[in-house]
């Protein structure tokens, strides 16, 4: 389904507004919520968007959202530029859908790559394929103890879970400089 909980949509809010950063990665865009969120928050922010299934990006406009669209799998982003970062990185209702160890690889990638990661996800919610969509199906889950290696910030709200992980690029120690 293109559509994710709204559950945390007024925390994300004032997080964003509180950070008031420029570079946005949304992953699995779906009808685009975070991309609306950010550019009604922040008109001037540039926000990508991953999204795999194609008639999306069409039925919900989703180029007046995003400034780029990215029509693609996941795991593009951890085999194409490995140089390209983002101040925010979001997976609202994403990682559930991924294999764990791909999930898990996408955030040992990202964290390199970003100062924040808000990640929702819900908790024995059971979904099959929706529209002979098989990208629609949950197939991993997830937990507090599936963070702990990160420098997170954990949320409930019954069964609605929300991480927010400090990426490396947030800790100005963690960056090494060439030739420096």
């Amino acid at each position: 389904m293109p559509y994710s909980s709204d559950v945390f949509d007024d925390y994300v809010s004032k997080l964003l507004i509180k950070w008031r950063f420029f570079s946005y990665l949304d992953i699995g865009i779906g009808a685009g919520k975070y991309g609306k969120m950010i550019k009604s928050l922040n008109e001037g922010a540039n926000v990508t968007g991953i999204e795999l299934v194609p008639e999306y990006i069409e039925k919900f406009n989703l180029h007046l959202f995003y400034n780029v669209i990215i029509q693609d799998d996941v795991s593009s982003i951890i085999y194409g530029n490995q140089n390209t970062t983002y101040d925010v990185v979001i997976m609202g209702d994403v990682i559930e859908h991924l294999t764990k160890s791909d999930g898990v690889n996408l955030i040992h990638f990202l964290i390199y790559r970003c100062k924040k990661i808000i990640i929702t996800f819900p908790e024995k919610y059971i979904q099959y394929e929706v529209g002979a969509k098989k990208s629609e199906s949950h197939r991993s889950v997830w937990g507090a103890e599936d963070f702990r290696r990160f420098n997170f910030k954990h949320k409930r709200i019954g069964y609605m879970h929300l991480f927010i992980i400090n990426g490396f690029l947030n800790d100005k120690r963690s960056i090494i400089k060439p030739n420096g």
